[in-house]
């Protein structure tokens, strides 16, 4: 089902791309069917050549998307204590924090009646030190792929 310009819908008129979804991403894609319909949108021609390079582009990420989450690996919940407890044992060994500037009390302060200001800061800080943590862990996590398309 390879095409190289859009395909019109015999039944719409409206033209679209129109691809099989490659085994290997069967699994991750999380559809039932084995193709993807990208829409132009239109049913005119000269629309639909102009708007072909985003389809591609749409086509594009959705592969990549779905190489990620080929690439994924489950953090199973004896997996996740042990990078908690080596996470508690690194801070008990008084490894120092960086913290870009933020106190103690950017952290207190992080409640849902803190100061505006204060709460992006906090959460990036937060944000920081659980990357931080999964990198000393020697592993990642990736949110959870959604439907594909």
């Amino acid at each position: 089902m390879h095409s190289a310009r859009p395909w019109k819908d015999p039944r719409t008129g409206i033209y679209m791309l129109r691809r099989r979804i490659p085994d290997r991403y069967r699994s991750v894609c999380g559809r039932t069917g084995t193709a993807v319909k990208i829409t132009t949108g239109t049913a005119d021609r000269k629309a639909a050549d102009k708007a072909w390079p985003a389809i591609l582009e749409r086509w594009n990420a959705l592969l990549a998307e779905w190489e990620r989450a080929l690439n994924v690996v489950a953090l199973a919940p004896d997996r996740a204590g042990a990078i908690a407890a080596g996470w508690a044992a690194w801070i008990a060994g008084a490894a120092e924090l960086e913290t870009d500037g933020a106190t103690a009390s950017d952290f207190e302060d992080y409640t849902p009646g803190a100061p505006v200001h204060v709460r992006p800061h906090a959460m990036a800080r937060l944000e920081y030190h659980a990357d931080e943590a999964l990198r000393l862990a020697g592993t990642g996590i990736t949110p959870r792929l959604g439907r594909c398309c």
